[in-house]
């Protein structure tokens, strides 16, 4: 199918041979048909005069570059079946020069004639503009997309982010690394990767451990091989610790979380919570013993129980038991299973 777009020439897209313009686009060649269609132009075919910008598809993966058609077009290469992007900076660095990049990467510098003032012709992308009695108006057999032109040279790192945002490369080559999650109280250490020259916001210094006190996203700034500044952002999740108090009065012992107590006092387990981070239970103990105290308030008070070795045991039936009291004085017990 013939299909292009025409825009009317106005002074925002002239070319002469002294004004700087940079046109970018990408496109796709199926095949590489010999002269497969222009891809922009301001060109009228054997009129040099109305003619300017011609970038033509032609054979064996061939780019074609031209300006007022009075020279044999250059040529610069490229790969089919796939999508490439071209950058043409044109006068530049000299007048009648024309750099060409090719997807994101310096390629070459032409010389195209160029005329030295404007012309009417309009601004096409997918065919060239057609005189009266010529039909053949290069109608381009591949596919267009995302076009642009500027009255101004492009840089070298605006090509390159040109180039990188169409791959969905966030940032060129700098990078953060990878998003975490950390318990609080953990230590970080945050890296830049793929340049130099690493600045990070939140006082963040490249390399060097620091303890996040909240969740937070932390950019770095760099400089990439071209000298390109890219950016790259990481986030920290610090997770909460947990922590609960416990109260309790049990009779004998008592048993938390597989750990059994003998003796009334104070306790603090640390397990894994659902997060992964600690959690912190603390056990305020109260242990009543059966048939102590059984005699009034003038009854000893029961310190532990211990067996003959001094190790403190559970009260037991049929077991030999050392009954410490807080005075000081110790009572052999058995306790016979009724």
């Amino acid at each position: 199918m013939d299909d292009s777009i025409s825009i009317i020439s106005s002074a925002n897209i002239q070319l002469t041979n002294s004004n700087i313009l940079s046109i970018e686009c990408w496109y796709y060649n199926i095949t590489s048909p010999v002269n497969g269609g222009a891809l922009i132009s301001k060109y009228q075919n054997g009129t040099p005069i109305n003619s300017s910008i011609a970038l033509f598809s032609y054979s064996n993966n061939l780019i074609q570059i031209g300006g007022n058609g009075t020279q044999p077009f250059p040529t610069v290469p490229y790969i089919s079946n796939q999508w490439n992007q071209i950058v043409l900076l044109y006068n530049i660095p000299n007048p009648g020069n024309v750099k060409v990049y090719l997807n994101g990467s310096y390629l070459n510098t032409l010389n195209i004639p160029l005329n030295p003032s404007p012309n009417n012709t309009p601004l096409k992308f997918g065919a060239t503009d057609c005189p009266v009695n010529d039909p053949n108006c290069n109608f381009y057999s591949g596919s267009l997309d995302d076009i642009g032109i500027w009255n101004r040279a492009l840089t070298e790192c605006e090509i390159q982010d040109l180039y990188q945002a169409q791959l969905n490369s966030v940032s060129q080559s700098i990078s953060a690394g990878a998003d975490q999650s950390i318990c609080a109280g953990d230590i970080v250490t945050l890296s830049g990767a793929g340049g130099s020259n690493y600045q990070w916001n939140n006082n963040v210094v490249d390399g060097q451990a620091f303890t996040p006190t909240q969740s937070n996203a932390y950019v770095v700034t760099a400089q990439d091989s071209l000298g390109c500044t890219g950016t790259d952002t990481v986030v920290v999740t610090v997770l909460e610790n947990a922590t609960s108090t416990l109260t309790e009065t049990a009779l004998d012992s008592y048993t938390l979380n597989g750990q059994t107590y003998t003796q009334s006092g104070t306790y603090t387990q640390t397990l894994t919570a659902a997060n992964g981070c600690d959690s912190t239970i603390t056990l305020n103990l109260t242990l009543n013993f059966t048939g102590i105290d059984e005699l009034g308030t003038n009854a000893k008070k029961l310190v532990k129980i211990t067996d003959l070795n001094g190790k403190t045991i559970p009260r037991r039936k049929n077991t030999l038991m050392l009954f410490i009291y807080e005075d000081g004085s110790v009572e052999r017990v058995v306790e016979m299973e009724e």
